[in-house]
């Protein structure tokens, strides 16, 4: 294993300890694979449950293009300055994005259909709470990430995002990119 990479991944292990709700890192992951990609994906998508009912409490919409479009426009700066392919960043951050997006519509859904299924815990506050949490593990998952697709990672990864509960609608967004293949970013939005 090179230094760098053990650092990146001691450095994804140590970030996401320190977020509230994501200290169980493995679980059921197989130790085999050599990546901190797949824990930072659900890491990511479990956080999206904290937006969903902050915006199901406070009504403001799920899509947020101006935030989603300035995010990804920090992503590919920083990918161009660390000679990463900021048009590889892009596509897998767009479909981080748009899992995100998924978890939060199957909530209100769910939320919607059946009020005892709501959180009973009042919501986070999205900028001061949640958004720093989510920058940090996103910066992570920059750092971590793959550079191109990878179906033995998209493999593990979908495994992973399967025993945390996501759908298979949010897993096939989230994984995309890693399968390859001709898809655009902008078709995921």
């Amino acid at each position: 294993m090179h230094r760098r990479d053990f650092l990146l991944r001691l450095a994804a292990a140590g970030a996401l300890l320190a977020l509230p709700g994501c200290g169980h890192l493995g679980k059921e992951e197989p130790a085999v694979f050599p990546s901190a990609v797949p824990e930072l994906m659900a890491a990511r998508l479990r956080l999206a449950h904290d937006v969903a009912w902050t915006k199901f409490h406070s009504g403001a919409p799920i899509h947020d293009p101006e935030r989603e479009a300035e995010l990804l426009a920090s992503l590919v700066a920083r990918a161009e300055a660390r000679r990463l392919d900021p048009a590889w960043v892009e596509t897998f951050f767009t479909a981080q994005i748009a899992a995100s997006r998924e978890v939060q519509k199957e909530l209100h859904a769910a939320w919607r259909a059946d009020a005892a299924s709501r959180p009973s815990t009042p919501p986070i506050d999205l900028r001061a709470n949640i958004r720093p949490r989510l920058d940090r593990v996103t910066d992570v998952l920059l750092e971590s990430m793959p550079a191109g697709p990878n179906r033995d990672l998209e493999h593990v990864t979908a495994g992973a995002l399967r025993r945390e509960g996501f759908s298979p609608a949010v897993v096939d967004l989230a994984v995309a990119p890693l399968r390859g293949g001709k898809r655009s970013s902008r078709r995921i939005l």
